[in-house]
């Protein structure tokens, strides 16, 4: 359907050129496109997991995957929404004027869920390992038992 749509939506030739090259060149690879897409999401839904652990068990260092992973796919968000704002103009001048907003609406709002981590890994010191039990030989003795073992001996 989209090789039809190119054909009856009549843009400028080299911009129509490159759109089907483009395409040409996705049908080729599909599967290594699709499998680099898996493998990313599986990479993030992992990172994910880690940040869920890192708020249950209040461990700081699991914040980190979360945020390098969410930083990098904020990055490639924006840069598809500049793609795909500047593709819009050769479409059709609504869809110009009302992509933008929504994008700009989901990247702000992903970008904010990232600064919210980011803050509550750089303000709360209170998140680190659970400190282990201390070891019963490490305890001060207690000086009444001492007494109370003084007086079972008379």
């Amino acid at each position: 359907w989209m090789s039809s749509w190119l054909v009856s939506n009549h843009w400028d030739v080299d911009f129509t050129k490159v759109v089907w090259e483009g395409l040409d060149l996705l049908d080729q690879h599909h599967h290594k496109f699709l499998s680099v897409l898996i493998t990313i999401s599986i990479i993030h839904l992992v990172s994910t997991l880690l940040l869920i652990h890192a708020t249950l068990f209040k461990d700081r260092k699991f914040f980190i995957p979360w945020i390098i992973t969410d930083f990098i796919l904020n990055i490639i968000m924006s840069i598809i929404f500049i793609i795909l704002t500047l593709l819009m103009f050769f479409i059709n001048l609504v869809m110009a004027l009302v992509f933008p907003m929504l994008a700009v609406l989901v990247v702000v709002f992903w970008f904010l869920l990232w600064r919210n981590i980011l803050t509550m890994y750089t303000s709360h010191k209170r998140f680190q390992p659970v400190q282990p039990m201390p070891d019963i030989r490490q305890v001060a003795p207690n000086p009444k038992l001492k007494s109370i073992k003084n007086s079972s001996e008379i």
